[in-house]
């Protein structure tokens, strides 16, 4: 069985929405502008994501190499023998 591993690299922006809560609204918006992140239990929401690359690979699994013994390298050294058999 054949086995391969694909990495996608999405570029999202997500938007954060918190609520903060003190005895007066100078005390609540002072403790929102001084939290630099977002809490564990804001709410998310993707405003927009951006394609960047996939890759996709074989995995490491010693079954799943296809090649012959003699052509383990790659590039030229691989493809040295089949063209002198053509």
């Amino acid at each position: 069985m054949a086995k391969v591993q694909k990495d996608t690299m999405i570029e999202l922006m997500a938007k954060f929405t918190e609520f903060f809560e003190a005895d007066t609204v100078e005390k609540a918006t002072e403790a929102a502008h001084n939290q630099k992140m977002p809490d564990d239990n804001a709410k998310i929401e993707i405003v927009g994501k951006r394609f960047i690359r996939s890759n996709i690979k074989l995995t490491n699994d010693m079954d799943n190499d296809a090649r012959t013994k003699d052509a383990q390298g790659s590039g030229i050294e691989a493809t040295k023998d089949v063209r002198e058999n053509v």
